[in-house]
């Protein structure tokens, strides 16, 4: 049974939530801080709030996400600011009425479980990668995985880069500190006395909240002989980004646990889309990779826009329109021979231009976004939102349907159909 912590000034209002949620949770009332660290859910009040503010701060930049309710009455919404929304989670008006309370709670349970499940599998992904990952913030590594380790023997860039190398690294960091472009370089180190060639990545990302860097390296010594091998070589460390970016999905999906696993879901649809339509294998291939990162230019987004219960105003829907462009400037510096990148500029522009970014129109959308866009409507209405609940597949196909020819391509719509009818299943666990 999970337990919940009523932490709370207001002793009336305490014993009724208490009641209310008796035989449902285990209920603990708490007196101070240290009775709400061992807990699954916090509810507290505008007192608590503003009397213990620094107190629930150190629990928002604590690595395990505890969820915070807030009561509080009509004459306090006010408060509802975007400083508010960076320490509680969901806000509901006093006096609460016992079904919707139950809802709330839920909803901010299941996060809970997806931002712990989402921690995990990052941290099981990054220690077990082939690849070596470090993560700089201020200047300074704080984290690298086993392999990281073992390419570098233990040893700190710093000791193993030397002289030209280290201001050559010191650069591209910097440069990677100011651009969400991901960028690639050789370096030439020195481990234990013998001569080492690693190809880096590294992308500006934020992390806990802070800016720093992900740097991505391969140990390519053994394959780096001649001038030749060393541009395949280049080459290769692009394409073996594109699977990177797997990782970087997973590291945006977790600013957003309501949404995590939404573009393997995307992407398990939208490759059975191609596939029935008997696309070729690039185009397959475009499909794939493509709506694998559509989402990733909203690493730029806010996280509390991303996870913002209630409706977006005309700023916060501005940005998040942003994010097909900057997803498609970051993929586009890849320089990939597929067009990866213009298919995340296009997946949600419409057949009659009433899409963004650009407004284009009919044959002016590839086919790849028009298949991206389709399995992303689908996939979206699908599932649940922090600002509503699942619509279920059978709202998506008549969405889809009633705008097929007009608003999304008829061939699409029907293979995507098809494909539903015959017992498709998302598969959030999707393997490229």
């Amino acid at each position: 049974m999970e337990k919940i912590s009523l932490w709370m000034t207001n002793r009336e209002n305490s014993r009724l939530l208490s009641e209310s949620l008796d035989n449902t949770y285990k209920v603990v009332v708490a007196k101070s801080f240290s009775d709400v660290t061992s807990v699954d859910l916090i509810i507290v009040d505008g007192v608590t709030l503003n009397s213990s503010r620094r107190e629930l701060e150190l629990l928002r930049e604590s690595k395990i996400f505890l969820p915070i309710l807030l009561v509080t009455s009509r004459n306090d919404v006010k408060m509802a600011t975007k400083e508010l929304w960076k320490i509680v989670d969901d806000v509901i008006i006093a006096p609460v009425e016992r079904n919707e309370l139950l809802i709330r709670i839920k909803n901010l349970l299941k996060l809970r479980y997806q931002s712990e499940r989402l921690r995990r599998e990052h941290w099981v992904l990054t220690d077990s990668s082939p690849i070596g990952i470090a993560i700089l913030t201020g200047g300074k590594e704080t984290y690298r995985n086993p392999r990281m380790d073992r390419i570098l023997l233990g040893k700190s860039f710093e000791d193993v880069l030397k002289g030209e190398e280290r201001e050559r690294f010191t650069v591209f960091c910097k440069r990677a500190e100011n651009n969400r472009e991901p960028l690639s370089n050789l370096f030439r180190v020195e481990v234990n006395g013998s001569t080492k060639w690693l190809e880096m990545v590294a992308c500006q990302i934020d992390v806990e909240k802070e800016p720093g860097i992900i740097v991505m390296t391969q140990d390519s010594t053994e394959s780096i002989r001649t001038t030749s091998e060393l541009v395949k070589t280049q080459q290769k460390l692009q394409e073996a980004f594109v699977n990177a970016l797997n990782l970087i999905s997973s590291l945006v999906e977790r600013r957003d646990p309501f949404t995590y696993g939404h573009q393997r879901r995307v992407t398990s649809l939208a490759v059975k889309i191609a596939e029935s339509m008997e696309l070729k294998k690039s185009d397959i291939d475009t499909v794939k990779y493509a709506s694998l990162v559509h989402d990733l230019g909203k690493v730029v987004v806010p996280t509390e826009i991303l996870s913002k219960p209630g409706k977006l105003d005309e700023t916060e829907m501005a940005l998040i329109r942003e994010h097909a462009k900057q997803g498609y400037e970051m993929i586009s510096e890849l320089k990939i021979d597929l067009p990866i990148a213009e298919a995340v500029y296009q997946h949600h522009e419409r057949l009659d231009g009433s899409g963004y970014p650009r407004g284009l129109k009919g044959e002016e959308i590839s086919i790849h976004a028009r298949i991206i866009g389709v399995a992303d409507v689908v996939e979206a209405m699908s599932s649940h939102r922090p600002y509503r609940a699942a619509l279920g597949v059978r709202a998506a196909i008549d969405e889809i349907e009633s705008g097929s020819g007009r608003i999304y391509d008829r061939e699409v719509v029907r293979h995507c159909k098809k494909i539903i009818e015959e017992g498709f299943a998302f598969e959030e666990e999707f393997e490229i």
